[in-house]
């Protein structure tokens, strides 16, 4: 017997305890107490400290073996309570720790490409429990940090490699080519505003929208005023036309983009001055008619009244007058500086349907045959439907139909015309005069 061990075998069935205090009472029942003192030395199992029992299992399956140890000293981290029989605990059992494995080394860089300098962000995605990072950038410069971030100065393609290790080992992963870096170029500027036009005072945010890399702005807005924010916001107070202007730079060099005449500025805003036409003003019931605002300072809301009770808010209505009146129109009109009114009084007219009279005439009245007639309708009253009797057994509801008369002889001619309201005849005895050829 040594005096770093003692060795008994099967003490609990399929398990055996190995005892690196020599100094103990080992008896059978109760009363035995193990290893009640933590001492600094190279225990059985390679941990920290001397004082200690080590429980296993030919399977694995033995307390020392899955006991937990968190800070990897070789003794479990709780009162051990279980030995049989005992009256005292085992203050200090000892703890297999597994050795690790080696870790599999992974990682990834943002951004990848962009002009020089570049500063990248680089990530370790590792799997494994790793201890120690190196990095190689590819430019000739390391870091063991675990995530560091590098600046790139020179345009190029640089190939990065980590190696991640632990107890176990390590593990190697390159990126062949990762990092892509472009020599800077001088920016390509350009810009929009918005809005574009208005009344005084206009508020106008201009967005820079210059493409390669930009580390200096510098605007003109026409009016005397500049800016070096990169989208700044601008008032006009005066009306007119500015010309806007936008110097980009970095180290490289600078562009410039002018845009003439890109911002209208117009006066103050007025109230406005109503005004309106309909049409047709006059007619028979019903009467459709189309109102036309001509409203003069930029209105924003119409309000319209027609006469007849009822109303609109559309710009430019269309309105049908049901029953015959003089009917008086109003049109107000508003925008955010104040409204204006106009009335027209008995601006439409509608009469009352009356059937219609009938008249007509054809051309030409006489000739040989075959002789081909046009007749034109000149009823008066509003017609709707038109029948034609044309002297010779045929017929037409064509308001002003063509006919051709194939036979000599005189024809008499009729017309009857109706709407709602009646209708209306006029016949014309002998009307057409066919000769023969």
């Amino acid at each position: 017997m040594s005096n770093s061990q003692i060795l008994l075998s099967y003490i609990g069935r399929g398990s055996k305890c190995a005892f690196n205090d020599i100094n103990m009472t080992i008896k059978n029942g109760t009363g035995n107490a193990y290893n009640t003192t933590k001492t600094a030395g190279t225990n059985i199992v390679g941990g920290l400290y001397i004082g200690g029992n080590c429980w296993a299992k030919p399977d694995g399956t033995g307390f020392s073996q899955t006991a937990l140890d968190k800070d990897g000293d070789g003794i479990y981290d709780s009162v051990y309570t279980r030995i049989a029989g005992s009256k005292y605990s085992d203050f200090l059992p000892l703890v297999i720790t597994p050795k690790p494995k080696t870790p599999v080394a992974n990682f990834w860089g943002s951004p990848r490409s962009g002009d020089a300098p570049l500063d990248v962000t680089f990530t370790d995605n590792t799997t494994g429990s790793t201890t120690a990072w190196n990095w190689s950038f590819g430019d000739g410069t390391y870091s063991t940090q675990r995530n560091p971030e590098h600046t790139y100065h020179e345009a190029g393609n640089y190939t990065v490699k980590l190696t991640a290790s632990n107890a176990a080992g390590n593990d190697t992963m390159t990126k062949v080519s990762y990092i892509n870096v472009t020599a800077l170029q001088k920016p390509i500027t350009d810009f929009w505003g918005s809005p574009r036009s208005g009344n005084v005072s206009l508020n106008v945010t201009f967005t820079d929208n210059t493409t390669g890399t930009t580390t200096a702005w510098n605007w003109s807005f026409g009016d005397g005023t500049y800016s070096t924010v990169k989208s700044p916001k601008h008032t006009y107070s005066t009306a007119g036309n500015y010309t806007v202007m936008l110097t980009a730079s970095n180290t490289a060099g600078s562009n410039t983009k002018i845009k003439t005449n890109y911002i209208n500025v117009e006066k103050a805003l007025e109230k406005p001055v109503a005004n309106f036409w309909g049409s047709p003003r006059s007619g028979n019931v019903p009467l459709n008619v189309t109102f036309t605002d001509i409203t003069t300072g930029s209105p924003t809301a119409w309000n319209w009244s027609f006469g007849d009770g009822t109303y609109s808010t559309v710009e430019s209505p269309k309105h049908t007058y049901p029953a015959a009146g003089n009917y008086t129109v109003k049109l107000t009109v508003s925008n955010k500086a104040g409204n204006g009114a106009i009335t027209k009084n008995y601006y439409i007219n509608v009469t009352a349907l009356q059937k219609p009279a009938a008249s007509f005439w054809g051309y030409p009245r006489s000739g040989s045959e075959p002789l081909s007639v046009t007749f034109t309708d000149n009823s008066t009253g509003a017609p709707t439907v038109w029948n034609w009797s044309l002297g010779d057994g045929t017929y037409s509801t064509v308001k002003s139909p063509k006919h051709t008369y194939s036979a000599a002889g005189n024809y008499t001619v009729k017309l009857t015309v109706s709407n709602k309201a009646g209708s209306g005849t006029l016949t014309k005895t002998t009307y057409i005069k066919v000769a023969k050829s």
